[in-house]
């Protein structure tokens, strides 16, 4: 099992724009030819308890296209938040 935790998504616009804004200077333009071009509206949180945990991992593109399942763009960038 990858993750044992409590997960919730959220959208949230005005969060994604003002963590636009806090990143802004933060990250480089492109990493390796992928470029950054905004912070998506749907966050996932994560809630842990005592022995819960998320293991070591690399997130997935979703597949040649650059889309998720549901078509809509995936995550090139992971920001983790303590």
């Amino acid at each position: 099992m990858r993750r044992q935790s409590a997960t919730h998504g959220i959208e949230d616009a005005a969060f994604a724009a003002l963590m636009e804004t806090r990143l802004a200077g933060q990250i480089p333009a492109s990493i390796e030819g992928r470029a950054f071009v905004g912070v998506r509206n749907t966050f996932l949180t994560f809630r842990y308890q005592p022995g819960q945990y998320f293991a070591p991992h690399f997130d997935g593109r979703g597949g040649s296209t650059g889309r998720g399942v549901d078509g809509a763009p995936c995550s090139e960038f992971t920001v983790v938040h303590f």
